[in-house]
C-alpha cells in the first residue's frame, strides 16, 4: 500500500475518518476504564518427610520408621508425589470450588522445574489485590489437603505422612498491566485498521459511480474521447442522378479512337503515294 495515495485517500474522505476516529478513540477509553490492571500473588512451599522419633534412632529393626512406611518418602518419590499433587489441582471439581470461593480468579500450581527439591509453586490472578491474596490463600489450603488425601488414599498412618513447608508466602499482590495495556492496543488497532478501510471503501464506490457516470455521457465516442465521425449518406443529394460507369469505357473509347485516327492517317499515307504515282 503506497502511503503517499493512503494519505490522500483520507485526506479526501476526511468526512468519513473522523467520525471512525472518535469513535476509536471513544472504545479505547471504554476498554481501558472496563479491563482494569490485573494482580498477581505467588507462593510456594516444600514437601517434607516425617521425622524419625527419638526412641527409634538407638533401637533400629525393632519396629519400622515413619518414612518406612510411607511409599512416597526418598527424594524421587517425593517430586512424584508433588507433581500428582500439582496436577490434581487443575481437575474439574477442584476447579468448580474454587470458582466458587472466588469468581473470576484464575490460579496455577506447578512443581517447581528444580529436581533437586520437591516444591510446589502457586500462582493466583485477580482484578484486586486482596481478591488475589485470599485467592492464593484457598489454594494453598487446598494443595495441603490434597497431599494429605493421596497419602491417606494407600493406607500410610498418621506419624508417617508427608508435610509441608512454607519456602515463599505473598504479603502482598503485585499489578501486572500487560493484559490492560494488551487490550488498549488492540482496541486501538483495530479502530484504526476499520477507518482506513471504511476511508477506501468510500473511495472505491466513488470511482465506481464517475466511471458509470462517464460511461452514459460519452456513448458515442470513440476511444479518445473525441465525437465519432457520421457515416456517409447512401442516398445522393437532391436533384444529382447517380451516375453508372462501366469499367474501361474510358480505356476503350480511348483506345477505339487511336485507332480510327491510326487509321485515317494511314489511308492519307496511301492516298497520297497513288496520286504521286498517277502525277510521275
Amino acid at each position: 500500500m503506497d502511503v503517499l495515495e493512503m494519505l490522500g485517500v483520507l485526506r479526501r474522505r476526511w468526512y468519513v475518518v473522523l467520525p471512525a476516529l472518535v469513535l476509536t478513540v471513544a472504545a479505547t477509553m471504554a476498554v481501558r476504564s472496563v479491563v482494569g490492571n490485573q494482580y498477581r500473588a505467588q507462593s510456594s512451599i516444600v514437601l517434607v518427610t516425617p521425622a524419625t522419633p527419638p526412641d527409634l534412632i538407638g533401637e533400629q529393626g525393632q519396629r519400622p520408621t515413619p518414612c518406612a512406611q510411607n511409599p512416597f518418602c526418598g527424594s524421587g518419590n517425593l517430586s512424584n508425589l508433588g507433581n500428582v499433587v500439582a496436577r490434581s489441582m487443575a481437575d474439574d471439581d477442584v476447579a468448580e470450588r474454587m470458582e466458587e470461593r472466588h469468581p473470576g480468579v484464575e490460579y496455577t500450581v506447578v512443581l517447581s522445574p528444580d529436581d533437586r527439591s520437591p516444591i510446589i509453586e502457586m500462582t493466583t490472578t485477580a482484578a484486586g489485590p486482596d481478591r488475589a491474596l485470599a485467592a492464593l490463600q484457598s489454594v494453598e489450603r487446598e494443595v495441603r489437603a490434597e497431599l494429605q488425601r493421596r497419602q491417606r488414599a494407600v493406607g500410610v498412618p498418621g506419624d508417617a505422612l508427608i508435610t509441608s513447608a512454607v519456602v515463599t508466602a505473598a504479603k502482598s499482590a503485585t499489578v501486572q498491566a500487560g493484559g490492560r495495556i494488551r487490550a488498549t492496543v488492540v482496541t486501538l488497532g483495530a479502530g484504526l485498521l476499520v477507518t482506513i478501510g471504511l476511508a477506501y471503501l468510500v473511495e472505491s464506490v466513488s470511482r465506481s459511480r464517475r466511471a458509470r457516470a462517464a460511461a452514459a455521457a460519452g456513448e458515442g465516442t470513440e476511444p479518445d474521447g473525441h465525437p465519432a465521425a457520421e457515416p456517409l449518406p447512401l442516398v445522393p443529394p437532391a436533384g444529382r442522378g447517380p451516375v453508372a460507369k462501366e469499367p474501361g469505357t474510358k480505356a476503350a473509347g480511348g483506345s477505339a479512337a487511336g485507332s480510327s485516327g491510326g487509321a485515317h492517317r494511314r489511308s492519307g499515307r496511301f492516298a497520297s503515294g497513288r496520286a504521286d504515282q498517277r502525277r510521275s
